[in-house]
């Protein structure tokens, strides 16, 4: 069964590499699946419909990438199409996960709450 899952979640970083989906969002990258794995303890079938979406900014006056983390499979079946981070911006009810990652690597993810529209907690 631990093997299962492994190559499972092997497929789905592999792909991440790569793939966008066809409206913009992306499959999670490596570094994104580690850290929801060891913060918040997320298994691979947790993990292999989750989708991101991403803007370039600034946190703190250092370049950052700002993402939102949601579940493709549910936003396919709502109907809602995800092409940029600001596409989510009125469906925020389908964001799991948002946060930053600064350009040294650094990540900070907060888990969004259903039907919460508060922001960062870093």
């Amino acid at each position: 069964m631990v093997a299962f899952f492994e190559s499972l979640l092997s497929k789905v970083t592999s792909r991440g590499k790569k793939s966008a989906g066809r409206d913009g969002h992306k499959q999670l990258t490596e570094n994104v699946i580690a850290y929801l794995r060891g913060e918040f303890r997320l298994i691979p079938e947790d993990i292999v419909a989750l989708r991101y979406v991403s803007r370039r900014g600034s946190f703190v006056g250092m370049p950052a990438k700002f993402i939102r983390i949601f579940d493709g499979i549910k936003t396919h079946e709502q109907g809602v199409t995800v092409g940029s981070y600001r596409d989510l911006d009125k469906h925020l009810e389908l964001v799991l996960f948002e946060g930053h990652i600064l350009g040294t690597g650094t990540m900070c993810l907060i888990k969004k709450e259903a039907g919460t529209t508060a922001k960062s907690k870093t």
